[in-house]
């Protein structure tokens, strides 16, 4: 036999038993009969209507129960694991502004004879609005942090 023929036999062969096991498991005509044409004259072909057998109708259930508790999962494990994480940055952040801050504190302290006049007037004027601005990130970045917590607190003690 022929190599051609005898893969087109086999492939014929396989989209059969394939029909074949798709009719036994749901127990619906064959997709030739569903999918004939309504009338000769239209053309129009009528659609599948979906198929409500107990077995599917099982899967789709236990489906839902799979996809809704692995959302509960997710939920359980990532919700704690991202506030956290998201109170921690903010923490770490009002951390790194508070470096910035002491620095800048420092050059104030340094020049602080010169705030009226003197050769180092203006240092002293921009190291104290650096001073003054990191102060504030770093209080607004703490504040973010505590804010964040109570709300969480507040929320685990509703349930």
């Amino acid at each position: 036999m022929a190599a051609e023929t005898f893969g087109r036999k086999l492939g014929i062969g396989l989209r059969l038993a394939a029909k074949a096991v798709q009719q036994r498991a749901t127990a619906t005509p064959a997709p030739s009969a569903v999918n004939a044409p309504a009338s000769v004259g239209q053309g129009s072909y009528s659609r599948k209507q979906p198929i409500s057998t107990p077995a599917t109708i099982q899967a789709a259930a236990k489906a839902k129960g799979v996809a809704r508790g692995a959302k509960r999962f997710g939920e359980a494990v990532w919700g704690p694991m991202a506030h956290t994480g998201g109170v921690l940055w903010l923490e770490i952040t009002g951390l790194f502004f508070a470096l910035f801050f002491l620095f800048f504190a420092q050059n104030v302290y340094k020049f602080r004879f010169s705030y009226k006049s003197g050769p180092d007037h203006t240092h002293f004027l921009i190291y104290s609005v650096l001073t003054v601005l990191f102060a504030a990130f770093t209080f607004s970045q703490f504040f973010k942090a505590r804010r964040k917590e109570q709300k969480n607190r507040a929320r685990r003690a509703e349930r």
